[in-house]
C-alpha cells in the first residue's frame, strides 16, 4: 500500500538521504537552495500508522554552504538520537573539514535539536563519506583521505546520550 505524500520543500532542494530511527520515525538531511544562502537542512518525520501519513518536523539548519560543495551523511542511533556529519570541500583548504553533530528528537513536540556539536572534527580533503551505527551511542564514520593518497579512514563517534 502507498501512503500519502507529503511536500517538505519546494524549489530547489536536492540530495536527500534518509535514516531509520525506529519503526515509525525516521530522520532527513538534503540541500535546501530555496533559501538567499544555500543551506544543509534536517528534519524528522513520524509515520501514523493507521492514515499511512508522514508528519515532519521544521527544519533545522545544519550548516550554510556558501562553497556549494558539502557532502554528508546521517545515522540513525535511537528514536531520539541521530548523527549528521558533513564534509566542506571549500576552495579555501584550511577551510576543508569533517564536521559530526548529533541531533535530538523531541517527538512530543515534533521538535529536533543540536545536542552535541562538532564532536569529531577532522581536517582532511575528502572525497566521500558513509557511516553506520554501531550502538545507541557509538557509529563509524568512514571516508576516503586525500592526505593519504585517497586511502579509506575509519573514525569511532561516540555521542553523550540524552538523559
Amino acid at each position: 500500500t502507498l501512503g500519502n505524500g507529503v511536500l517538505y520543500v519546494g524549489l530547489y532542494s536536492l540530495s536527500p538521504l534518509i535514516a531509520r530511527l525506529s519503526d515509525d520515525s525516521f530522520a532527513i538531511i538534503y540541500y535546501d537552495f530555496n533559501q538567499t544562502i544555500p543551506q544543509v537542512i534536517t528534519r524528522y518525520g513520524y509515520v501514523n500508522s493507521d492514515t499511512l501519513d508522514i508528519i515532519l518536523s521544521d527544519s533545522l539548519n545544519i550548516v550554510n554552504d556558501l562553497s556549494y560543495g558539502i557532502y554528508y551523511t546521517i545515522i540513525g542511533l535511537s528514536s531520539s538520537n541521530y548523527l549528521i556529519s558533513y564534509y566542506n570541500s571549500s576552495s579555501i583548504e584550511s577551510n576543508r573539514y569533517i564536521t559530526t553533530s548529533s541531533i535530538t528528537v523531541d517527538k512530543s513536540d515534533m521538535s529536533i535539536y543540536l545536542t552535541q556539536d562538532s564532536i569529531l572534527t577532522e581536517t582532511s580533503p575528502v572525497y566521500t563519506l558513509t557511516s553506520t551505527r554501531i550502538s545507541n551511542t557509538t557509529a563509524v564514520l568512514v571516508y576516503t583521505d586525500a592526505l593519504y593518497d585517497n586511502a579509506i579512514r575509519a573514525v569511532i563517534v561516540n555521542i553523550n546520550p540524552v538523559v
